[in-house]
Parts: structure tokens; sequence; C-alpha cells
């Protein structure tokens, strides 16, 4: 199983556990744990990133706007990875998944209203290390 596989699915039994729908990442530290170390910030002191990440039972979005978009491809690899892109005009403000989302129990690593905070157990699935991380 590859790391990103074995990443997806401690996330999938998360949701499960909860009996949530799909997990939202969209913290600095998390995003790098779900995408092989993938870097989606584009200045480090902001706790947020320019890309978040929804895992559902059996997808995996990355939501970001069209100018992060290309650079994340080309950059990160992150199509390669598997990672469905559901890109928003730069101009927009908000790039979190309302439509994608919508009906949807949501966990996330930080606070959105209605949503389960799992920053905690999201934390402890980070500090985890897979073989693959530890060597």
């Amino acid at each position: 199983m590859s790391e990103i596989s074995g990443k997806l699915n401690l996330l999938r039994h998360l949701a499960a556990r909860h009996a949530l729908d799909a997990i939202l990442l969209q913290r600095l530290s998390s995003i790098p744990c779900a995408t092989n170390g993938a870097s989606t910030y584009v200045h480090i002191a902001r706790s947020k990133v320019e890309a978040s990440l929804l895992v559902t039972e059996k997808d995996q979005y990355l939501l970001t706007n069209n100018i992060e978009a290309l650079r994340l491809d080309k950059e990160e690899g992150l199509v390669v990875q598997g990672w469905n892109f559901q890109v928003t005009p730069w101009f927009e403000k908000d790039f979190s998944p309302p439509g994608l989302a919508s009906g949807l129990q949501l966990g996330v690593d930080d606070y959105l209203p209605g949503a389960v905070n799992l920053s905690g157990e999201i934390a402890q699935l980070r500090a985890n290390l897979n073989h693959e991380e530890g060597d």
C-alpha cells in the first residue's frame, strides 16, 4: 500500500468512526501528510494553505484557485497522485467546498461552522509515522 493510500484510508476510517461523509483538510500541517509532502502554501507565516483537501469515502479532491492549481499540478504532482482538482477563480476569497460538500457531514482539521472539529485526532494521525516516513 502506498503512503498516500494509507493516509487516505486512515482519514476515511476516522470519518467512519464519527459517522461523517468526508474530511476537509485546510491547515498547513495537514496537507503534506496526505500528499506525500506536497507544499500547498505560499507564505509559511500563515496556518492555512492555498488549497484544501476533501476526502470522501471514494474520492479525493483538491480545492484551490486557478493560479495555484497550475503550480500544484506542475510542481507538486498532485494530479498524478489522484487528486481531483476543483478550481475557483483567483479572486474568490474562499475555496471551501460549499457546492461539492453540500449535504455532507464534514469533519475538519480546523474550525468550520457546521462541521465536526477533528483537529486533535488528525494531529495524532500526522504524528504516527508509517514505515516510509520513519526511514
